[in-house]
């Protein structure tokens, strides 16, 4: 009799646990392809333009020529005028006028 049942469990499929399984890989196999027709779509819209890749820049290259110093001394040379001794009088005066 216990054999009748299996031969009917076979026949009417009331095997569950594998229905359920099927139905969950299934549900992530479709889930994955959604995903993947997704990200290819995705890459295909931002992949139109290139503005946003990094640019190679190329360092600028050192000057060969050094500029040579224009020759403009630090110091000029002044001329010393002396002056006359003057008296005391005169000082007195310039004392007064500051």
């Amino acid at each position: 009799m216990n054999d009748k049942n299996e031969l009917n469990d076979i026949i009417l499929n009331k095997d569950t646990n594998s229905n359920s399984n099927k139905k969950i890989v299934l549900a992530v196999a479709t889930l994955g392809v959604i995903l993947i027709i997704v990200v290819m779509l995705m890459n295909s819209l931002s992949s139109g333009g290139t503005d946003n890749l990094p640019q190679a820049v190329l360092p600028q290259e050192p000057q060969r020529e050094v500029p040579q110093a224009q020759e403009e001394p630090l110091f000029e040379e002044v001329v010393v005028i002396e002056e006359e001794t003057s008296s005391d009088a005169d000082l007195a005066l310039i004392a007064q006028k500051a």
